[in-house]
Parts: C-alpha cells; sequence; structure tokens
C-alpha cells in the first residue's frame, strides 16, 4: 500500500505534511544490553546487586588504593591472604595497581562504599569489552560495505559469543583478585587494538592517546595481555622510525604529518611503562625484572620450588601448555546438570615434560572445544589480514593482532595451567573475529554466505552453553568461599 501525502493550503502557499519516521534500530545495541543483563545476572549471583560487601579476597584492590594514597604498596595480610607475598615483614600482591587506581577517588568521595566495588569492577570489564567490540563494528563499515539484515544477525551473533560465549562468562562469575585483574588485562587490550586501528584507518590524536593509555593501563593490570599491547605500539613506533617504506606500508602505518610528535608518544609510552614496571617490583620485592618471586610467597612451599625451579615462567613450559589450551579437548558431556564439565587436569604432566616448570594445573580445556566458533573465525581472519595480499587495507589490522597474540604466547610460558588464563586470548578472538565475520556478507554466492552464517550460529550456540555450564559448575563446585 502507498502511504499517503497530506497537502494543505496556507496563506504561504501548500505545505505537504511527511509521515514522521521512526529511527531505526540498531539490533546489535539491543544484543549488548541482554548480554550485559545477563552478565549482571551471573556476577551478582542472582541477586542483582553489584555493590555487595567483598567476599573472600575481593579487597585487595580497595586495600591497595588506600596503601597508595598513604604513600605505601603494601596491604594488610587479610586483603591478599594466601596470595601474599612477604619480605620484610610487609605483605605484598603481585597484582597490577591498574584497578585499584579507579577506587582512589572512589573511596575518598564514597568512604562507605569501601570494600564494594568488586563486583561492579566486573561487570564494567565486560562492558568495555563489549563497548569495544561496537567500536570496531562502525570501522568495519566504514572500511568495508556493510549493511543489511545479515550484517546485523552476524554482529550480533558475535557480540553473544563474546559476552556469553566464551571465557568471559566464566570469568565474570567470581570477582576475586585474580580474576579481576584477567578482566581488566583483557578488556583494556581489546580496547587497546581497536583504539590502534583506528588511529591507523584515521590518523587523529584522541585515538593514538586513547591507545596508548590502554596499552599502559593494560599492561599494569596484567603483564601478558598488557605486554602485547606494548608489543604493537613497537612494530607502529618502528615503522615510523626505519626509513623503509615497504616496511611502513607492511604494517599499514599510513604517512603522517605530525611524524615526530607521534614517535615521541609511542616511544614514552614504552619507556614509561617498562621503567615503572621494573621500579614496582624493586619497590615490593627488591628486584627489578620479576612480578612473582616464588621464593617470597607466604609460608614458600620447598615442593613448589623444586617443581618450578625457582620460577614458573620459562619457554620450556610451551611444550607442555601449547597442546593443553590449543589441541586437547578436556570436556565430558554427562549427567547430571549442566551435562558439560571441564575434566581435571592432568596432574602427572611435572614428571612427563620434567625440564618444565610445572606448577600446577586447574580444570581445563582448549580453545577449540570451548569457542570453536570464535577460534575459527579469529585464524580466518588472521589469514585475511597476513595472507591475502590484495586486500591492502586490511593491512591496518596487522600490528593490533600481533599484539593481541602476543598476550595468549606470554600465557604459554607460565607453568600454571587454568582455563580462566585463556581469557588472555579474547582480544585476539574478537578481533581476528570481526574481521573475518565481516567478510561474509562480501561471499559473491549466497549458498557460501548462508553456510557460514550457519556455522557462525551453530558455534556460538555450543560456546554459549558449553561456557555457561563451566561458569556453573565453577560457582557450585570448584569455587572456594571463606
Amino acid at each position: 500500500m502507498r502511504r499517503e501525502v497530506k497537502t494543505t493550503v496556507s496563506s504561504k502557499g501548500p505545505v505537504q505534511h511527511v509521515p514522521r519516521r521512526w529511527p531505526s534500530v540498531r539490533w546489535d545495541w539491543l544484543v549488548v544490553l541482554f548480554s550485559l543483563a545477563v552478565l549482571c545476572r551471573m556476577v551478582t549471583d542472582g541477586d542483582w546487586d553489584l555493590f555487595r560487601r567483598a567476599g573472600y579476597m575481593e579487597e585487595f584492590y580497595d586495600a591497595q588504593a588506600q596503601s597508595l594514597l598513604a604513600g605505601r604498596i603494601d596491604v594488610v595480610p587479610e586483603a591478599i591472604d594466601r596470595e601474599a607475598f612477604l619480605r620484610n615483614g610487609k605483605y605484598y600482591g603481585y597484582f597490577g595497581p591498574t584497578p585499584a587506581l579507579a577506587r582512589m577517588p572512589l573511596n575518598l568521595i564514597l568512604p562507605g562504599m569501601y570494600g564494594r566495588w568488586s563486583r561492579f569492577s566486573m561487570w564494567l570489564g565486560s562492558a568495555v569489552i563489549l563497548a569495544s567490540l561496537m567500536l570496531l563494528f562502525r570501522r568495519l563499515e566504514e572500511l568495508l560495505p556493510l549493511r543489511g539484515r545479515l550484517w546485523g544477525l552476524l554482529s550480533g551473533t558475535l557480540t553473544v559469543a563474546v559476552a556469553l560465549g566464551s571465557t568471559n562468562i566464566f570469568l565474570a562469575v567470581e570477582s576475586k583478585v585474580y580474576q579481576e585483574a584477567i578482566m581488566w588485562g583483557s578488556s583494556l587490550a581489546l580496547a587497546h587494538a581497536v583504539c590502534l586501528f583506528c588511529f591507523l584507518l584515521d590518523p587523529k590524536g584522541k585515538w593514538l592517546a586513547l591507545a596508548c593509555a590502554a596499552a599502559f593501563l593494560s599492561f599494569f593490570a596484567r603483564v601478558s595481555s598488557g605486554a602485547g599491547t606494548l608489543l604493537a605500539l613497537l612494530i607502529v613506533d618502528l615503522a615510523l622510525l626505519i626509513p623503509a617504506g615497504r616496511f611502513r606500508e607492511y604494517w599499514g602505518v599510513p604517512t603522517l604529518v605530525s611524524k615526530r610528535r607521534v614517535v615521541a608518544v609511542l616511544t614514552a609510552t614504552l619507556v614509561v611503562s617498562s621503567v615503572l614496571w621494573a621500579g614496582l617490583n624493586y619497590w615490593k620485592y627488591g628486584i627489578w625484572f620479576t612480578s612473582q618471586p616464588l621464593h617470597l610467597t607466604i609460608n614458600s612451599d620447598p615442593g613448589r620450588l623444586l617443581r618450578t625451579k625457582g620460577d614458573a615462567a620459562s619457554l620450556l613450559n610451551i611444550p607442555l601448555t601449547l597442546p593443553t589450551y590449543f589441541w586437547l579437548p578436556n570436556v565430558e558431556f554427562k549427567q547430571p546438570f549442566p551435562w558439560a564439565w571441564l575434566n581435571p587436569g592432568d596432574r602427572t604432566l611435572g614428571r612427563r615434560y620434567p625440564y618444565a616448570h610445572f606448577d600446577g594445573i586447574e580444570p581445563v580445556s582448549s580453545l577449540p572445544f570451548t569457542v570453536p566458533a570464535l577460534f575459527v573465525a579469529a585464524l580466518a581472519g588472521s589469514g585475511l589480514c597476513f595472507l591475502r595480499l590484495r586486500r591492502p587495507r586490511l593491512r591496518v589490522f596487522r600490528a593490533p593482532l600481533c599484539g593481541a597474540f602476543a598476550g595468549i604466547f606470554l600465557v604459554l610460558t607460565w607453568g600454571y595451567i587454568s582455563y580462566r588464563y585463556l581469557q588472555d586470548a579474547l582480544p585476539w578472538l574478537t578481533l581476528g573475529s570481526a574481521i573475518a565475520v565481516a567478510h561474509i556478507p562480501l561471499a559473491d554466492r549466497r549458498w557460501m554466505r548462508h553456510a557460514l552464517t550457519g556455522l557462525l550460529l551453530a558455534g556460538t550456540a555450543y560456546g554459549v552453553w558449553v561456557n555457561l555450564a563451566f561458569a556453573v559448575v565453577q560457582k557450585r563446585v570448584y569455587a572456594f568461599h571463606m
């Protein structure tokens, strides 16, 4: 039916009344709101109280903020408990201070909220991940001709996969200090990758400032995730410093008018981050280049020092961790509810890999068997950026992808194995998957578009199921409360 347009006559001539058009709905934003609601339900154990009094090991960053305001870095023993490092009678945590920085003004303004921020912090970290993903979608729409219902379906599906079908939902069910550190390390690493991509696509000062700030804060939330962000900045910095046009073009770095200023900002971020990290270690432990000196742990265990050979970080751990995180299924489908369970870790790994610095293992599975849609799509997206030389517009993703993947590499060198550590892979999984999914609507054949969309939907449904199942089991069976 055709819409009728009414015309009236006034003293100034005919006036045409056009029917009111309501603004179009961005369905991906509705998916974001739904995902945040589900995450809030999981973070709060169903009571919807994001500001409940801190439980066991959920008060560390409040204590850290209080210490920093007093010019100290140590915390009270109750705030760190069994995760403490003891030196000269003082208790320290190996966690970086980023989440504590936000609590410093908050606890000054609202002293009654001391110890009530951990749940909200976990939920907010997931919100940062989703906001970064939405910004990435908008920039992809500018870079590629992405419109229509298919793209809306694909972007909404990928949003659910990242928020609810990955380690993000598994991590969010607990707000202990080590989960909070991982959450902010990964969320800020993704924000950095997206902002760096925006800068390379549209070199404005605001994107450079946001990319550098996110990299700095990510590094001081969790070293593994943050080291990857610094690597990405280093690649761009070298591309601007080295007088080789091909090298700069390979990394998608544009010709800049204010090249010296950009180089100065990048170099300053790298130098300041490195110096402050070493200085922070020396302040706490009297040692420059380690974040976790195991010999200073509270009630230091001689057996643990023997297993790890004094340091849990080593390249010799890679033959042990690589198949665990990237190949072995370790998922068992059985009764009772929720029907998907992580198998207990193999504690004989230390004997099977005598040269590794093996520290311990928790129930864990690999990326292909827990986030298949994200894993395969991230591989495809990375391949599109690095292997398809006929796509020069994708070169801007190369440095952010390298930085995002570098965080996973550092996890592979660590001798303690845990499913929550795979959250460090989320920036790479998200960025690579978004690139691959954005190319589905561009496929020439209709059957191919439909087949790839179906695979994404099926893989996302599986990922949501198993990760929600793991989260429920973790909360009810494995998590400890005191």
